[in-house]
């Protein structure tokens, strides 16, 4: 089942986006994993930092397949691609998507009917 929720793009957004994912989970029986917060704060950090207008955050918790989804929009109508390279270690940034790749199952990108930014993850429903 997915539950969805829409945040205002601010920073003081970001953690209680992490705090709503918890409570999703929680309410579904699982425990937060490390990584579902993770990739949820990079995801809404994004969006937040490079997009446009609200930001909405979807879970959808697969109890079959023990995964977690999560998708995050807004409306900037930009296609974010994978990042080519690491960035140096005194860089400030650009770490977001690495880590998000390297937590997830899968991840990618795209648009909803409306055209709006959509990026997604999949990962294990317990760590």
């Amino acid at each position: 089942m997915q539950t969805v929720r829409r945040f205002r793009r601010e920073v003081p957004e970001i953690p209680r986006s992490r705090r709503f994912v918890a409570e999703v989970l929680a309410r579904s029986g699982r425990d937060a994993s490390d990584a579902v917060l993770l990739v949820a704060s990079e995801l809404v950090t994004n969006a937040v930092r490079h997009g446009n207008g609200d930001v909405e955050l979807r879970i959808d918790v697969d109890d079959k397949k023990a995964c977690v989804r999560l998708e995050v929009l807004d409306d900037g109508h930009v296609k974010v691609t994978a990042p080519r390279r690491v960035p140096s270690p005194t860089a400030v940034g650009g770490r977001g998507l690495h880590l998000v790749r390297e937590v997830s199952k899968r991840w990618g990108s795209g648009f909803d009917p409306a055209g709006r930014t959509l990026v997604w993850a999949e990962m294990a429903a317990t760590d």
